[in-house]
């Protein structure tokens, strides 16, 4: 389940990600980017990930096959979790996008807006 934070605006989207993600909802994440990017020319991203399950295969799929559509677009991307895969994750990230990409703890959720909305 994903939930979009309310501390998103302008260019910079966050959304807090539980339990299980289903490639219906990163069909919707991927939409609202998209608009995001139509709106603002790029985009700045914020995942806080709770306790989250490993993506379903069909979920990595989604992500996979819409990432290329945005992937230019990406100035900032910052992974909040304390498991070992969202750290890896977030290297996996840096190096498929344009732009950075951070891993925070989940106890450093304040510092990680921070720097995701850093000019």
């Amino acid at each position: 389940m994903y939930q979009a934070l309310a501390r998103s605006s302008g260019n910079v989207l966050g959304y807090r990600c539980s339990d299980q993600i289903t490639g219906a909802e990163v069909r919707e994440i991927h939409r609202e980017i998209r608009d995001a990017i139509e709106e603002h020319g790029q985009v700045r991203f914020l995942i806080h990930i709770g306790d989250l399950d490993l993506p379903t295969a069909k979920a990595v799929w989604e992500d996979l096959r819409l990432l290329p559509v945005y992937v230019a677009d990406v100035e900032r991307y910052a992974i909040v979790g304390d498991a070992k895969w969202q750290e890896w994750l977030s290297g996996i990230t840096d190096r498929l996008t344009r732009g950075e990409a951070q891993h925070f703890p989940a106890d450093r959720l304040d510092e990680a807006w921070d720097w995701v909305r850093e000019s």
